[in-house]
């Protein structure tokens, strides 16, 4: 099941785990509207029932933390977070979300400071990590990275030479600033 809400002028509060009967629910987008998205305050309401989505799009969506619910989606393929409210460390069990289906990872636009130093998932293609606050060294993407844009954080040191070992790698967009 699809569920595309995206870009229109929908607005109010929506919590995600509403979405929880929707059992064949693969692909939720709720981006671009005038909604703040949350949880409920017990993350228990996403039971192993739930649905495994594939795609969950919910940019600009005044989300302000990594929804927990996201710990039992190991099938997702496509996260994209970007333009939102999330600030602070990224919590370590978001690198186990899709470690293996996960392509497309947008957290763009938060106000990120670290927990992204190695990126983990195997098939991850398309990374966008660009405008947030992330210190400390450039992160690591895999060898299946095709694009990062990792510009506008406040990253130190030198490009490390692993990067040099991303032979699918076709865009690099990445200031470091000193």
């Amino acid at each position: 099941m699809i569920l595309e809400l995206s870009s229109n002028n929908l607005s109010g509060m929506v919590q995600l785990d509403m979405f929880c009967k929707l059992n064949n629910l693969a692909l939720l987008d709720l981006s671009h509207n005038s909604l703040s998205v949350t949880m409920s305050n017990s993350t228990t309401n996403f039971t192993p029932g739930c649905p495994k989505l594939r795609f969950l799009e919910c940019s600009s969506c005044n989300i302000t933390e990594v929804p927990d619910f996201l710990r039992a989606q190991d099938c997702l393929q496509l996260l994209d977070l970007s333009n939102n409210r999330i600030q602070g460390e990224v919590p370590r069990w978001v690198q186990d979300i899709g470690r293996d289906s996960s392509y497309y990872l947008n957290l763009s636009h938060n106000s990120l400071t670290e927990g992204l130093e190695l990126l983990g998932w195997k098939n991850l293609q398309y990374i966008d990590i660009h405008s947030n606050v992330l210190q400390g060294p450039i992160p690591i993407p895999p060898l299946s990275t095709i694009v990062l844009l990792a510009s506008d954080n406040r990253y130190t040191g030198e490009i490390p030479l692993s990067m040099c070992d991303l032979t699918s790698l076709q865009i690099v967009i990445c200031q470091i600033t000193h």
